[in-house]
């Protein structure tokens, strides 16, 4: 009991001591601050840095799947008869240009029970009524044009990342045809999805790749 009195006696001195600190004191505070400040702020500047850029690729692969993922859609949601693709790589059309008809054909079989005629599937050309969907870029945004259908007009696939073009002369859209033809034109083949990403948060950006058959 004797030393706890003796221990709070000595702390009430040395609070109501108002001589203050030495200059040595001083001094040796300052310099042990001047060591550690800049330790502490690289540190600090180090994380912010390293957390920012992981926020931003999260947020660019988020964004490159969306849509990649609506972009898969268009493609297997409606039937279409050709694919084309601009020649930069800048976009890429699907094209629903025939229609399912039949002809009518006569019967060759003689038998009593048998019809006089029959009709053959066959596709027609759709003329003036054909469908299109157009996939481009404009304004760093990924966008969707569509003509012939339902619900014509172009929609944005808005996401907080900037789509731009690939530094290394990657088209954005490759299609790549499943049997080598004379046009530019695909019925069946792959694409390729090369999307360069950038974000406010970073001045870094990102390039993502993405591939699927159609």
């Amino acid at each position: 009991m004797n030393r706890k009195w003796s221990w709070m006696a000595r702390l009430k001195a040395r609070i109501c001591d108002e001589r203050g600190i030495s200059l040595m004191e001083v001094l040796a505070v300052i310099a042990i601050m001047a060591i550690i400040a800049p330790v502490l702020t690289s540190t600090l500047v180090t994380g912010q840095k390293i957390f920012t850029k992981q926020t931003a690729e999260t947020q660019f692969r988020e964004d490159a799947d969306y849509v990649t993922t609506r972009i898969m859609n268009e493609f297997y949601s409606t039937p279409f008869d050709e694919v084309t693709s601009c020649l930069d790589g800048s976009c890429v059309t699907i094209i629903n240009s025939m229609e399912a008809a039949f002809n009518e054909v006569e019967n060759q079989n003689k038998d009593s029970d048998s019809p006089d005629s029959y009709y053959d599937p066959i596709q027609e050309d759709k003329g003036a009524e054909t469908e299109t969907k157009k996939i481009f870029i404009e304004g760093k945004q990924i966008k969707i044009q569509k003509s012939g259908t339902d619900n014509d007009g172009t929609e944005t696939l808005e996401v907080p990342s900037g789509f731009i073009g690939n530094p290394d002369g990657k088209p954005i859209f490759r299609v790549t045809c499943t049997s080598e033809t004379a046009s530019s034109s695909c019925q069946s083949g792959t694409i390729e999805l090369v999307f360069n990403l950038q974000n406010d948060r970073t001045v870094e950006t990102m390039q993502l790749e993405s591939r699927f058959g159609f």
